[in-house]
């Protein structure tokens, strides 16, 4: 069976967040099983972080206030991704 690995990003309250792991995580389309990998937060207040550990996921936290500029935060979010071997990134209320 394909397994692929997503990212997903968020930043506020996380009810998408928790939509894609009650809906998606863990389960098969068409012979793929999805698998939510990376949780990324921009925002380290967000109340989405509290639902994510309900699920039993962590959340790296990437404060984009903590970088001098978008490009230099992008990077940050691309390297972070690419320690997880992720396949494809969702965003949800990023």
């Amino acid at each position: 069976m394909v397994v692929k690995n997503i990212a997903v990003l968020f930043s506020g309250s996380g009810s998408n967040l928790q939509a894609i792991l009650e809906k998606v995580h863990g389960k098969i389309f068409k012979g793929i099983k999805i698998n939510v990998a990376l949780l990324i937060c921009n925002n380290p207040d967000a109340k989405g972080i509290e639902r994510a550990k309900k699920f039993g996921r962590d959340t790296v936290i990437i404060n984009h206030r903590a970088y001098a500029s978008r490009a230099e935060f992008d990077k940050a979010l691309v390297e972070e991704s690419n320690k997880s071997s992720i396949d494809s990134t969702t965003l949800a209320g990023y």
